[in-house]
């Protein structure tokens, strides 16, 4: 039934909620009497108490805990014009978020100038396509009204995560005891709803989220993958999320289910009008059931997650084929690749012995399953054929599903953790920690880390940080086969990092800066590199280094204004990552005048290089973004909001490193977003 109502939202011909947006100021200019809403009155002092999770599975304060961490509350995320996940990385010290060419969705994510390995977890579930590279990709431009706080922690993870926590992790908490409808309705016919609801009976709670959002796309005229000409075209896409929590005394279920559509623009790097398409879904449930055995704090936790992609594209143009085809025909080559229903099950149990008021230790364990099955493609020309090089190459006429893209894959893992942390002196504290992992396919690795933080002058502290991790090959990096454009690697092995930081946070009541340095030293990178036939080929590198330094300042002039500004600057950059930026800026100004909010974000991205050909690149400008959003507390129940993304309409190009593209991959112009919050009980 929510389905079939978020589709009607957004199928109707007659936009009613907009005029809705634009009438209901008139029917409570009149209101005198508001109650502010309390998530916009906090102070900075308040946000600085806010406790981190993330970091070491237990509770700490962002002075004492071992990470470099950037912390966001809905108190900021609410008024801030960006909306969605990949947009705020923009904000925060370190990582960097640009458009990719995968899909109209797609964005390119990293930390601390090295792409994959950051590790993304939503109320205790990992946000992974099981044994894939990213679970973005099926769940890309989460939606931030739904977060009640973020926690960015930057640097290695796999000290208490496992794999795949190897330069970051963004720990996400959802929003609990809210019932609240959002409508929205802007340019490019973009529609949005929000829906929170909430139940509480003696000790049983259900929470209810559900998200909806599509829009019909942006024009743009863009390179032809295969020729010098321009072609026009969309970037269209509709986006559900759904989330639904019930506890019940100590024990706790969650499901999630994410959907993504996206048409035209590019797939996989490649134009193809009223052909490229890509879907995504993934759905998890989890039980959790908290208990105590002697003074030991205990979960038990039992996940379940399956997800799957399809893409469809033109691999090669009109006429590339007809010579070496039978029957020869001068068609273009088409595949729509079903990347089959992938399941993980995953078992944890993690423990807090509390020893003393200043000395604590965690230990736990999980095993996960990952079973993939066969990717089969349906082509109008045999993939296999044209990969292996079998002349003549089978033509079919119409897609069928003859190919198998991406073969089956199963791995069994088991991990255990221990991590001590211990007040050595008043103002010191030492963690100690290390992790064992064993992949059936990837062997065995060890990930240990090591801080110390001391605070002094009452306002200070200094943290010293070590920490080891590594990300497992993914599917696709081992099993891709009979592919003409990504040639797999079953030998790949696990590319891992050794990373140092130096990091001096200061809190005063009004003023809160972190000022760091890291080092970061890649073995065996797992990277993609085009031979010059533009195939690309999956393989460990021997080394490369990333180092650098990120600063971070908030400071609250008064209760009306607050200031926020990041800079990150990479002293030495990854060869392999030349798409990204070496500097990255954020300013962000805030200020609240009784019942209205405005909020002002400035994002720039420094020079950095894309693709021009096989080996070629070419630099790309800098670049400067302005967001903008106004709230008004219209009443206790009622809010609005008018929002505009790129508020100076400037024409940008995101890098990209497939060199079918030259010169990047355009971005929207400016959006504006007309929204209106209806508080119930």
């Amino acid at each position: 039934m929510l389905l079939s109502f978020l589709r009607l939202i957004f199928t109707t011909r007659n936009n009613i909620f907009l005029y809705i947006i634009l009438l209901l100021p008139t029917f409570f200019v009149q209101s005198k009497e508001i109650v502010m809403d309390e998530l916009l009155s906090l102070t900075l002092e308040d946000l600085m108490k806010v406790k981190v999770s993330g970091a070491t599975l237990t509770l700490g304060s962002q002075k004492q805990v071992p990470s470099a961490v950037t912390i966001f509350t809905h108190q900021q995320l609410v008024q801030m014009g960006v909306d969605n996940l990949e947009e705020l990385m923009n904000l925060v010290p370190g990582f960097e978020a640009s458009r990719s060419t995968a899909n109209a969705l797609s964005s390119n994510t990293s930390s601390r100038g090295w792409q994959k390995g950051i590790l993304v977890i939503i109320d205790g579930n990992r946000l992974e396509e099981s044994g894939r590279l990213s679970g973005i990709r099926v769940a890309p431009k989460l939606h931030l009204n739904r977060m009640a706080k973020i926690e960015f922690i930057r640097g290695p993870g796999s000290a208490v995560y496992g794999a795949n926590a190897m330069v970051g992790v963004i720990n996400i908490t959802t929003r609990k005891n809210v019932n609240d409808v959002e409508f929205a309705y802007g340019s490019f016919n973009h529609k949005q709803v929000n829906f929170f609801s909430s139940f509480h009976k003696n000790q049983l709670s259900l929470d209810l989220y559900a998200h909806g959002e599509t829009s019909d796309g942006e024009d743009y005229f863009v390179r032809e993958t295969y020729s010098a000409d321009l072609v026009a075209t969309k970037d269209p896409y509709s986006l559900i999320e759904l989330s639904l929590n019930a506890h019940w005394q100590k024990t706790a279920l969650n499901f999630q289910y994410f959907r993504s559509k996206t048409d035209d623009f590019f797939v996989l790097g490649r134009t193809s009008n009223d052909f490229n398409s890509a879907d995504g879904e993934m759905g998890a449930v989890s039980v959790k059931h908290d208990f105590t055995w002697f003074t030991i704090k205990s979960t038990l936790a039992l996940y379940y997650k399956y997800s799957n992609v399809n893409l469809a594209t033109k691999l090669l143009p009109a006429g590339a084929l007809s010579k070496i085809s039978e029957p020869s025909s001068e068609d273009a080559l088409y595949a729509d690749a079903h990347f089959g229903k992938s399941k993980e099950t995953r078992l944890t149990w993690q423990n807090n012995w509390q020893i003393s008021s200043n000395h604590s230790f965690q230990f736990g364990t999980e095993y996960r399953y990952i079973d993939i099955p066969d990717a089969i493609a349906s082509n109008n020309f045999d993939l296999a054929d044209i990969a292996n090089g079998v002349r003549p190459v089978r033509f079919y006429n119409d897609l069928q599903p003859t190919t198998v893209v991406e073969q089956e894959f199963k791995q069994n893992s088991v991990g255990v953790y221990l991590q001590d942390q211990y007040q050595l002196f008043d103002k010191t504290k030492m963690t100690l920690g290390a992790r064992y992992d064993y992949f059936s396919h990837a062997g065995n690795e060890i990930s240990p880390r090591f801080s110390l933080v001391h605070e002094f002058m009452q306002f200070h502290s200094v943290k010293l940080l070590y920490g080891e991790a590594f990300r497992s090959p993914a599917s696709q990096e081992l099993s891709l086969k009979n592919n003409p454009v990504v040639v797999g690697n079953p030998e790949l092995a696990p590319e891992s990092v050794k990373t140092r930081e130096l990091i001096w946070l200061v809190q005063w009541p009004k003023m809160q800066s972190s000022l760091g340095y890291f080092d970061n030293q890649f073995d065996n990178a797992i990277v993609t590199v085009t031979d010059e036939f533009g195939v690309r080929q999956i393989q460990n590198t021997s080394h490369e280094t990333s180092k650098g330094f990120e600063f971070e300042l908030s400071y609250e002039l008064n209760r009306q204004l607050l200031i926020r500004t990041t800079f990150t600057q990479l002293t030495e950059h990854p060869d392999v990552d030349f798409t990204l930026a070496k500097r990255n800026a954020s300013l962000m100004l805030n200020y609240q005048y009784r019942a209205l909010n405005f909020n002002l974000i400035a994002i720039w991205t420094g020079k950095r290089d894309t693709a021009s050909g096989p080996i070629e690149t070419l630099r790309l400008n800098d670049n400067l973004l302005l967001f903008g959003k106004v709230n008004y507390q219209v009443s206790n129940q009622w809010k609005m909001s008018l929002q505009v993304k790129n508020l100076l309409d400037e024409t940008y190009f995101s890098s990209v490193a497939s060199p079918n593209l030259s010169g990047g991959i355009p971005n929207r112009g400016m959006e504006v977003l007309l929204g209106i919050t209806w508080s119930f009980k």
